[in-house]
C-alpha cells in the first residue's frame, strides 16, 4: 500500500530484520508506485549472521556488518541518487561504497560513532579508503569527503592523462 501513487519510491540496498510477512511495506491505498531493489530481508533471529551484535541492549547493539557476511554483495545501482548532496555517504559519513546494504559501508569493526539515545555529533568522519573512491565512483568528477574538514579528494573516474581539458 502506497500513500501516494503519483510519486515514485526507490528502496535501494536496505537491511530488514522481521518476523512480518512483508518485511518491506508502503502504507496506504492499496496500490504502489515503491521501487525495491537489492534490499536484504532476513528474520529477526538470522540478525546476527549480518551484523557484529543485534541485540536489543542500547549500549551493546552492534550494527555493522560482520566481515564476510552477505551485505557485502553486487553493486548497487545508484544512478537515481546522485543529484542528492549526501548520496556518497554512508552513516558515518564515509564514502559510501554502494556494495554494502544497509546504513555501513564497510566490515568488522565499526570505527565511526555508536549507536545511543543521543544526538550523533555532526561531521563525525572516518578515513576513507582511497581504494573504494577509485573503484565504486558515482559521478564523473566527485569531490569528496562532503563536507571536508581539512582533506577533500577529487575522482574523476579514470587517469588524469584521459582527460581532455
Amino acid at each position: 500500500m502506497d500513500t501516494d501513487i503519483a510519486y515514485q519510491k526507490y528502496i535501494y540496498g536496505n537491511v530488514v530484520f522481521t518476523d512480518h510477512a512483508t518485511p518491506i511495506r508502503v502504507v496506504g491505498d492499496g496500490m504502489s508506485t515503491a521501487n525495491l531493489s537489492d534490499n536484504i530481508e532476513d528474520a529477526v533471529s538470522n540478525a546476527n549472521n549480518y551484523v557484529n551484535n543485534a541485540s536489543s541492549n542500547i549500549t551493546t547493539i552492534d550494527l555493522y556488518p560482520r566481515a564476510g557476511s552477505a551485505l557485502d554483495g553486487s553493486l548497487i545501482p545508484n544512478s537515481l541518487f546522485t543529484s542528492y548532496m549526501d548520496h556518497s555517504k554512508d552513516f558515518n559519513s564515509n564514502f559510501r561504497n554502494w556494495k554494502y546494504r544497509g546504513a555501513y559501508s564497510g566490515e568488522g569493526t565499526n570505527q565511526g560513532w555508536h549507536l545511543a539515545i543521543d544526538k550523533k555529533p555532526a561531521g563525525d568522519t572516518v578515513s576513507t579508503n582511497t581504494q573504494e573512491i577509485t573503484t565504486y565512483h558515482v559521478l564523473d568528477v566527485q569531490l569528496f569527503p562532503n563536507p571536508a574538514t581539512e582533506k577533500a579528494y577529487l575522482n574523476f573516474g579514470k587517469p588524469i592523462s584521459e582527460i581532455e581539458i
